[in-house]
């Protein structure tokens, strides 16, 4: 009977929080739930495209970023696996 109890908790507070900041926690929770349950192929692989999204991001928008992939004939389209980041500094600040 706890856990019914605080579901029903955690359900209110979530979508109050959810009024209050014009966020979806509700869905960023069952997406992180989950991942609790992916295979160690399916973690590495759901990683490797969100780390294309940001490397594509910050070349299409941060112009420091894109000085640093093209004096490093990175392609962020073409990043498939970790390595590839093997070619790119360390930043420094």
């Amino acid at each position: 009977m706890i856990n019914i109890g605080k579901k029903i908790f955690y359900k209110i507070l979530y979508k109050s929080a959810e009024k209050l900041t014009s966020r979806s926690i509700s869905d960023k929770l069952e997406e992180l739930r989950n991942h609790e349950r992916m295979s160690s192929e399916a973690i590495e692989n759901l990683q490797l495209r969100k780390i294309k999204q940001i490397l594509n991001y910050s070349y299409k928008n941060i112009p420091y970023y894109q000085m640093l992939f093209d004096k490093y004939d990175f392609v962020p389209e073409n990043f498939a696996r970790f390595s590839d980041l093997e070619s790119l500094p360390y930043l420094t600040k």
